[in-house]
């Protein structure tokens, strides 16, 4: 990725959740602009959670994975819930009926110039409703009270089950060869020959 950086097909280099071991290291090769850490909002509005289309972990299907993430199974549903429907309140209130997932961005949005929601969606509508929210200017006291509600609601739970949730943050392979730099630096048509000879070397013992 370093040497595209260097040929112009890429401008800057970001992660995804990845620990802070493989950040440095990562880093340490070439400079890192962006993480990408939890705390973005990055499907369709915490998978669909904050519409308020989902009032119970039985709308889902049978075999929709939703049913088996913590922040999808009571009480932390129905804590979100509470969220959503005040969102949706205020949002009607003082916002033109904005929804509470328009006035989700909006509070995105309004933590600064810095912090940038991508949310997905695979329907016009919701892309429409996802774009108008950018024009949604929250009063300074409606974003406090916003803040203060989401911390004040206990909700509990990662993003992903168990079995997904080892994978998070977890450590990169290392190379195993400690020759491993002069083998990056040789020319493309000297790694060729080499990895033939290898390969003809270890057939020859087998």
């Amino acid at each position: 990725m370093a040497e595209f950086v260097k040929a112009g097909k890429v401008k800057q280099l970001g992660l995804s959740e990845v620990s802070a071991r493989t950040l440095r290291r990562a880093h340490a090769i070439h400079p890192i602009a962006a993480l990408q850490v939890d705390l973005a909002l990055l499907s369709s509005l915490g998978r669909g959670l904050l519409t308020g289309r989902y009032r119970s972990p039985d709308d889902f299907d049978e075999k929709d994975h939703r049913r088996v993430i913590p922040k999808f199974v009571p009480p932390s549903h129905f804590r979100i819930l509470n969220i959503v429907d005040t969102l949706a309140a205020l949002g009607t209130e003082k916002y033109n009926g904005a929804t509470s997932g328009q006035m989700a961005l909006a509070w995105i949005l309004a933590q600064g110039q810095d912090i940038i929601p991508i949310p997905g969606t695979k329907n016009l509508k919701y892309l429409a409703e996802n774009v108008a929210a950018a024009s949604i200017e929250l009063a300074a006291e409606d974003v406090a009270a916003i803040r203060k509600l989401a911390e004040a609601a206990e909700v509990t739970g990662e993003r992903y089950p168990p079995g997904h949730s080892q994978h998070m943050y977890c450590e990169t392979v290392e190379p195993r060869h400690r020759h491993c730099e002069a083998w990056n630096s040789l020319p493309t048509d000297k790694k060729k020959r080499l990895a033939t000879y290898l390969i003809h070397e270890n057939a020859a013992v087998d």
